[in-house]
């Protein structure tokens, strides 16, 4: 046998966009069949949500464009007009996750199906959608960053792009859009970075952020808050400036030292071991491998995070009658764990967000591939993240590997999800 020589760079797979493409087929392949005639989706798990068709509507939209497969768009079209016809039963039943899905499948539609005989139809049913909807949580007093304000914000972001305008003096697309949309930019340019700015831990010589909802920061929440930010910060371009890129990526390096052996991320607080969460790490991470200023070693860690949470997600949720387990139990235990789920917490609202994630990262550019490496679960050492009712401590001891939070939740004392 010759001797042993590396493979450039350039010649590697991208395993990580590879495996988001796979398994964003494999998780929409069962929606079609469970769809009715309505638009509205079939969901044996929690009730029904304010905003599972519209973001499973719109995912599977984009799969079905990436892969030409015309049912799955057929099928997300349908969805997305149930979510936004306001003779529909869904009318009245909105979210700011609804209005981000819809804001983003609009420009989507509008770049991919301009000629599309059934979007041209449902063009003027989102277009009114899109007219009537006003801020909910973005404010000037937000002191405590939440999801929901990304969230918001991206919201925003999209609305924007679509060109739609209101005269409706308090909608988003109102008289007052130029103002609403300089204050989304400034709070992802700049708020995001000051809300967190005292919490920045340094450990092992690198800064790091755990970027979620305060004061108790749940992992799962970490994960769908910096994807959705990643999301932001990317249509942004340039004009997201730098402290943003910063705060993502010391978010990305907290969640190379938070991550289990076995990808595991979202192993505390609400909304545990979330198959959204992964995926939202996942998205993040990649992201941020990309940034100005990510050394070598760090964009080799943020890719290990990357493809040890999608081979996690392919491992422990994909599969089943809906395309995916959202929470593992529900692979062995599914009756039992059904009816611990609560309202909303169905296959298609919580498929549907890790597919939207998922989705970014196929529709993304291919990058060269990255040796693997490892995480600082898979060595020996110990991390300590966070502080206050949110420090966690990590610990690799030979073959074990452990996590300790410090402190029960202030707000939620008793819930053993924060234990």
């Amino acid at each position: 046998m010759g001797a042993w020589t590396a493979v450039p760079a350039a010649a590697r797979t991208d395993h990580v966009r590879q495996l988001a493409r796979s398994l964003a087929r494999q998780i929409a392949a069962p929606w079609p069949e469970r769809q009715y005639s309505n638009g509205r989706f079939w969901d044996e798990v929690g009730e029904h949500s304010a905003y599972g068709e519209a973001v499973l509507g719109y995912a599977l939209v984009d799969v079905g464009v990436r892969e030409h497969d015309r049912r799955l768009v057929r099928t997300g079209l349908k969805a997305m007009r149930f979510a936004t016809d306001r003779t529909s039963p869904q009318h009245g039943l909105t979210s700011v996750f609804q209005n981000m899905a819809v804001g983003l499948f609009y420009n989507l539609a509008q770049r991919r199906l301009a000629h599309d005989e059934q979007w041209g139809r449902i063009r003027p049913v989102v277009q009114h959608y899109i007219r009537r909807q006003v801020l909910v949580h973005l404010r000037d007093s937000n002191e405590l960053f939440s999801n929901k304000l990304v969230i918001e914000a991206l919201e925003v972001l999209s609305f924007r792009s679509s060109g739609i305008t209101s005269s409706r003096s308090d909608a988003i697309v109102g008289p007052s859009r130029d103002r609403i949309y300089r204050f989304a930019v400034g709070f992802l340019r700049s708020g995001v970075p000051r809300l967190f700015a005292g919490d920045v831990r340094r450990v092992g010589g690198d800064n790091t952020l755990l970027l979620s909802d305060r004061p108790d920061d749940p992992l799962a929440y970490m994960g769908l808050a910096s994807g959705l930010y990643a999301r932001a910060i990317e249509r942004l371009g340039a004009d997201a400036g730098g402290d943003s890129r910063v705060a993502l990526r010391r978010s990305a390096e907290a969640a190379w030292r938070l991550m289990a052996p076995d990808g595991d991320v979202a192993w505390s607080g609400r909304q545990l071991e979330q198959a959204w969460g992964l995926a939202g790490f996942a998205y993040a991470a990649r992201a941020a491998e990309t940034y100005g200023g990510t050394s070598a070693i760090r964009a080799r860690r943020y890719d290990g995070v990357a493809r040890r949470a999608l081979e996690r997600l392919r491992d422990v949720h994909v599969g089943g009658r809906a395309g995916i387990f959202t929470v593992p139990a529900q692979r062995s235990e599914f009756e039992r764990s059904r009816l611990a789920g609560g309202e909303g917490d169905g296959f298609a609202p919580y498929g549907g967000l890790a597919l939207m994630f998922l989705d970014m990262i196929a529709d993304g550019r291919a990058r060269p591939g990255q040796d693997q490496a490892p995480l600082r679960s898979d060595d020996g050492g110990a991390s300590v993240l966070g502080d206050g009712q949110s420090l966690y401590a990590t610990q690799r001891i030979g073959d074990l590997w452990m996590a300790v939070r410090g402190r029960n939740s202030v707000t939620r004392g008793d819930d053993l999800r924060y234990d």
